[in-house]
């Protein structure tokens, strides 16, 4: 089931290098709508997942403004280990679990 999701899948990875955590969140969520609105278009039945590093799921994404962005489950979010290059975790949750 996991393969089939991901073959259905387009991911945006975005590093947060910038001096701004948010200011780069800015960014990262501009690109995300505009990415998924073309996908929609283009790619009937795909879905736009956001990866980011875990260093700003454990901060940013903890923090007030990342669960407003959060609660309505439009975001989808890879929570990813730059370094081992590995998924920690699918948000809102992982593709096929209930």
């Amino acid at each position: 089931m996991r393969r089939r999701v991901l073959l259905w899948s387009a991911v945006k990875v975005k590093s947060f290098l910038g001096p701004s955590e948010i200011t780069d969140l800015e960014a990262a969520l501009g690109q995300f709508i505009l990415y998924e609105k073309a996908l929609r278009r283009q790619e009937v039945g795909r879905t736009l997942w956001l990866a980011i590093p875990s260093h700003v799921w454990s901060g940013l994404f903890r923090e007030a403004i990342g669960e407003m962005l959060l609660e309505d489950g439009a975001l989808r979010l890879l929570v990813i280990d730059a370094e081992k290059e590995t998924i920690e975790r699918w948000i809102p949750s992982t593709p096929g679990e209930t």
